[in-house]
């Protein structure tokens, strides 16, 4: 249906303005784009061309040259013209080139060019082509402020360096390749980091007038990038070297506004501007028992990275998004708990009703192939930082076989490994001393427990959270035994429950001084309930709710948290 209005956007244009009007040039480009994602490669051919042609005699709009340059080029791939892909892929890198640093198009087009490369029969030179433009996206990338719901720091997409990522593994060069994937884990994990950029600037101080004039230069950045290639269209040399240094004195002002925010944000750079680690580097941060499994997708299916102390492997599954997507819905149904509390899953999966064997099977398969597999050695701990999509599979609930049927263990992951998820390779600290353990335990908040999680029930209104919808979700009785249990084994910590179990109490406290932290409620997903735009822990919710404190700990005030 979006093909279609774009192609009837494109007539309705062309008969209204003519045929090289800019609107009818940006429907052919859409339309184009979309019949590449519906593998309709020879109709995406001819509307780009199209597009290319009405653009042919006209001067301006450098930026679109290259968007439909590079586009065509990746159909062609399709098609396996590779001639013609190298040759739009070549112009479209020396135009590119001549844009400003810090701008997408260039990035883009060296990605892309190195990919068709790759593509073409020669990974290594693809790389070669694709790494500079790496090293410009990590120099540019910021989950940074943001202006209203718009973000004004502008960052790699997920379509881009999936195409880095695939030249990385047909070149067999893993420490790339791990650096696009933390990249590609890092954009799509970046949601949470931007609401807390808004939570950020949402009262009135030094912080917020910081934030605020960061953004008021990346806008300036903005305007004067389309200003400079304006000018690098008329060909007027004086004009276009006026507009560079604008946009230099602008870099120089952003990176001052860089250097305010770290003063003014504790944590700021990891926050917003975390650097990929290499390898080496993350063996160090491991014990002897622990393997960090990194997964993101590339074009051809998600790559996975087994690293442990002393070994490095990546593998890839042979399993599409949209297969991935498919057998996660199959299988996440039958991980729930049953509405009484206890763990249907573990009745059904005895019995083996009601449970997606096969689809358990795809999954451990995609996640982990015989490479990545056979790297785990001796470990019984792993610790999964995957890319979106990946990070909803239930881990736990994967099988290495076929299973038995005949009464004996079944090949669950979790009865090999014990399983934990990180949001980011830079966050799985370095094993250093053990120190001595110091509980911060919350939880089994004072709920009714009449209403359940399964309903479509409203939980924020007006931007905070409803008490009584709150107070209505189904009880926790057993996590306040677990947290009890919990403090026999390590006494001397901080232990809430019931109505201590709020969500002040948790962002107040110091946490820097617990090396166990167990939260212990209701996790709440995005969309799950209305009004909820973003992952949630529930607590026991006050009488008057406000900003600070409405009973839900959100996922970008978790990442507040000291």
């Amino acid at each position: 249906s979006a093909l279609g209005l774009y192609l009837e956007s494109a007539e309705v244009f062309g008969a209204a303005m003519g045929e090289r009007a800019r609107p009818r040039v940006l429907s052919l480009v859409n339309a184009g784009q979309t019949a590449l994602e519906l593998k309709r490669f020879d109709e995406a051919i001819s509307l780009l061309e199209q597009a290319r042609e009405a653009l042919a005699s006209d001067a301006g709009d450098p930026h679109q040259r290259v968007k439909i340059a590079l586009t065509l080029a990746i159909a062609h791939v399709e098609t396996g013209a590779f001639d013609e892909a190298l040759a739009l892929a070549t112009d479209a890198t020396s135009r590119a080139e001549q844009f400003p640093r810090g701008n997408v198009s260039r990035a883009e087009a060296a990605i892309v060019h190195g990919w068709v490369v790759a593509r073409a029969g020669d990974p290594a030179a693809g790389l070669r082509i694709v790494a500079p433009a790496l090293d410009e996206l990590e120099t540019n990338f910021a989950a940074g402020p943001m202006n209203g719901d718009r973000r004004v720091a502008w960052r790699p997409s997920r379509a881009l360096l999936t195409r880095a990522l695939n030249v990385a593994y047909l070149a067999d060069d893993r420490e790339q390749g791990f650096r696009i994937a933390q990249a590609l884990i890092r954009t799509d994990a970046s949601h949470a980091s931007s609401l807390a950029w808004r939570r950020l600037t949402s009262e009135p101080g030094e912080v917020a007038e910081t934030v605020a004039t960061w953004q008021r230069l990346a806008e300036a950045r903005r305007r004067l990038d389309h200003r400079y290639l304006d000018a690098l269209a008329t060909g007027d040399f004086d004009q276009t070297s006026a507009r560079a240094v604008e946009v230099a004195d602008n870099q120089r002002a952003l990176e001052g506004a860089e250097a305010a925010l770290a003063d003014a944000v504790p944590g700021y750079r990891h926050l917003s501007q975390a650097r990929p680690i290499t390898l080496a580097e993350a063996q160090a941060r491991l014990r002897p028992s622990e393997a960090m499994i990194v997964s993101a997708f590339d074009r051809d299916g998600p790559v996975t990275f087994a690293i442990t102390p002393d070994r490095v492997a990546w593998g890839r599954g042979a399993m599409s998004r949209a297969d991935v997507r498919r057998d996660v819905t199959a299988l996440r149904p039958e991980v729930s708990s049953g509405r009484d509390g206890t763990d249907a899953f573990a009745r059904r999966a005895r019995r083996r009703e009601g449970f997606d064997a096969g689809a358990a099977q795809r999954l451990y398969g995609a996640i982990l192939p015989p490479a990545v597999e056979a790297a785990l050695g001796d470990t019984n701990e792993l610790i999964f930082v995957t890319q979106e999509g990946l990070s909803d599979i239930p881990f736990a609930a994967l099988l290495a076989g076929s299973g038995h049927g005949d009464g004996t263990p079944e090949p669950w992951l979790v009865r090999r490994f014990a399983i934990r998820a990180s949001t980011s390779v830079d966050s799985v600290r370095p094993a250093g001393p053990i120190r001595a353990p110091r509980l911060f335990a919350a939880g089994a908040p004072r709920f009714s427990g009449s209403q359940d999680l399964g309903t479509d029930l409203a939980l924020v209104r007006g931007g905070t959270a409803d008490p009584m919808a709150i107070k209505a979700l189904p009880s926790l009785p057993f996590a306040a035994v677990e947290i009890e249990a919990l403090g026999r084994s390590f006494p001397g910590g901080t232990l809430l429950t019931g109505d201590a179990a709020t969500e002040a109490a948790v962002r107040t406290a110091d946490l820097s001084q617990a090396t166990i932290v167990v939260l212990a409620t209701h996790g709440l997903v995005a969309g799950d309930m209305g009004g909820l735009s973003e992952p949630a822990l529930v607590f026991t919710p006050p009488e008057s709710p406000s900003a600070g404190d409405d009973g839900l700990l959100t996922a970008s005030e978790a990442a507040m948290l000291d």
